[in-house]
């Protein structure tokens, strides 16, 4: 995996986290990037963060053509004196060498039948779906990358916590903390970051990692999915 193998060769922890999740965001099996849920309007709009332990953070909501949303987050973090930008325009994604497809390149046949579904029969089953990585490397430094596609059939402009630098996403070395869920009413209204699972992930199946000691002399990234 190229996640492991830039941590191995000491590379900077927020290098490897943005690795592992342009895996999970090119897999249309995740909701991030290609395979996003769809806004009521049958468009996918996508949330994502990006934050260092020291708390540096950039972010950005509604995206609609970056084809890896966590690059745009970074983007944000590293080429702005900014946290958070709100569908920024074609020429600022431009000007930060972001990657862009056209919408339909998120658009997946189960993502158009799971609207179609949640249009007809109501939406409160499909509340999940965020992705997110965590790593540290060799330095201790441990940072958190969160994208999100959101939730199937909501209204076009919704912001969900991903993209909430200190609620959805919050990452302080040399404690780690995990994405909340991907329904964001909750915890989008409180600002501490609440507990959740830990899984190795790939597009075919998602496992519990076994316990064990978070923290160890050895590099590792963790990879998570709601």
């Amino acid at each position: 995996m190229p996640d492991t193998q830039l941590l191995e060769s000491g590379a900077p922890a927020h290098e490897a986290v943005v690795a592992a999740i342009h895996v999970m965001e090119d897999a249309p099996e995740f909701n991030a990037g290609r395979g996003a849920a769809l806004t009521s309007d049958g468009i996918a709009q996508m949330d994502a963060c990006l934050m260092t332990g020291d708390g540096e953070v950039g972010a950005v909501t509604g995206v609609s053509t970056v084809k890896n949303p966590i690059d745009a987050a970074r983007a944000v973090k590293e080429q702005t004196k900014h946290v958070l930008f709100a569908d920024p325009t074609d020429a600022e994604i431009a000007d930060w060498g972001v990657a862009t497809e056209s919408n339909e390149y998120f658009i997946t046949e189960q993502r158009r039948q799971s609207l179609a579904e949640a249009q007809s029969g109501g939406d409160e089953w499909e509340k999940h779906g965020t992705i997110g990585a965590v790593a540290r490397d060799a330095e201790a430094i441990s940072p958190l990358a969160r994208p999100t596609g959101g939730i199937t059939n909501q209204m076009h402009g919704r912001v969900g916590d991903s993209p909430l630098p200190g609620c959805g996403t919050f990452a302080n070395s040399p404690r780690w903390r995990c994405p909340a869920p991907a329904s964001a009413r909750r915890s989008s209204r409180w600002s501490p970051p609440i507990r959740c699972r830990i899984v190795c992930v790939s597009p075919a199946r998602t496992s519990r990692m076994p316990r064990r000691p978070l923290w160890t002399k050895s590099p590792r990234i963790m990879a998570m999915a709601a």
